[in-house]
C-alpha cells in the first residue's frame, strides 16, 4: 500500500503558522513579566539614588546646608518615592517580522530634561522670611556645573540661628558668590541622578533574565 502526503500549505506560510503560535504563547509571558518587575523597579531606583553620595549630603551633610532644606530626609524620601512610583516597564508587543519575532521592553525612567522630578512640589523650598523660591534640585542636577549660581551671595556657618531654615547655616550679600559645591556638582547628562541610574542596567537586565527563565 502506497501512501502520499501533500501539503496544502506552502512553508512560508506553514512558518507564519508557527511564529503566530509562538507570539500568542510569549506575549501574556512578557505582560506578567513587566507586572513582576514593576515593584522591583521603584524599589530599585529608589536604593541607588539613596546610595550616591549626594542623597547622604542632602540628609545630613554641607548640601543639606548649603541648599537650606528643612525637614530633609523627609521631604528627600517623599521626592523619591513619588518619582520612582512613576518609572513605567512596558511590554512591546510581539510582531512577525520576515522569519523572526521582535518584541521587548521598554522601562521609562525619568525624562531627558527631568521634568517629571522637577515638578514635585518637594523640589523647591519657599523661604518664609523672603517669599523666594530656592530651586534646590535644579540647581544641583542641572546647573551645579556653572561658575555662578547667586552672584553676590554666599553661604556663613554662625552657628544656631533663627534665620537658617536649617538652624546652623545662613546665605548672605557678599562680595564672593555662590555656587554648588564642587564635588556634587551636576549636569544634564551627568549628575546626582543620571549616574544612579546607569548603575541600574545590570541589575534590571537580571531581572529579566530570571522572570523569563521562571516563567517560559
Amino acid at each position: 500500500m502506497n501512501i502520499s502526503l501533500k501539503l496544502i500549505d506552502s512553508q512560508s506560510e506553514i512558518n507564519t503558522k508557527i511564529l503566530n503560535e509562538i507570539k500568542n504563547y510569549l506575549q501574556p509571558i512578557f505582560n506578567k513579566i513587566s507586572k513582576n518587575i514593576q515593584p522591583l523597579l521603584e524599589k530599585d531606583i529608589e536604593s541607588v539614588v539613596k546610595s550616591e553620595p549626594e542623597y547622604l549630603s542632602l540628609i545630613s551633610g554641607i548640601l543639606r546646608s548649603e541648599l537650606g532644606i528643612p525637614d530633609a530626609d523627609q521631604r528627600i524620601d517623599r521626592m523619591l518615592s513619588a518619582w520612582s512610583s512613576s518609572a513605567d516597564i512596558q511590554t512591546k508587543t510581539i510582531s512577525i517580522q520576515g522569519s523572526r519575532l521582535v518584541g521587548g521592553f521598554s522601562i521609562y525612567m525619568i525624562r531627558s530634561d527631568f521634568s517629571d522630578i522637577l515638578s514635585i512640589p518637594e523640589s523647591v523650598i519657599v523661604d518664609s522670611s523672603s517669599g523666594s523660591s530656592i530651586e534646590w534640585l535644579r540647581w544641583l542636577l542641572l546647573e551645579g556645573n556653572k561658575a555662578i549660581i547667586l552672584r553676590n551671595y554666599t553661604v556663613t556657618y554662625p552657628g544656631p540661628n533663627s534665620r537658617s531654615r536649617t538652624g546652623n547655616a545662613i546665605m548672605v550679600k557678599s562680595t564672593k558668590n555662590w555656587r554648588i559645591p564642587m564635588a556634587f556638582a551636576g549636569s544634564p547628562t551627568n549628575n546626582w541622578i543620571t549616574r544612579a541610574i546607569s548603575r541600574l542596567d545590570d541589575t534590571i537586565l537580571n531581572r529579566l533574565e530570571n522572570e523569563l527563565e521562571r516563567n517560559l
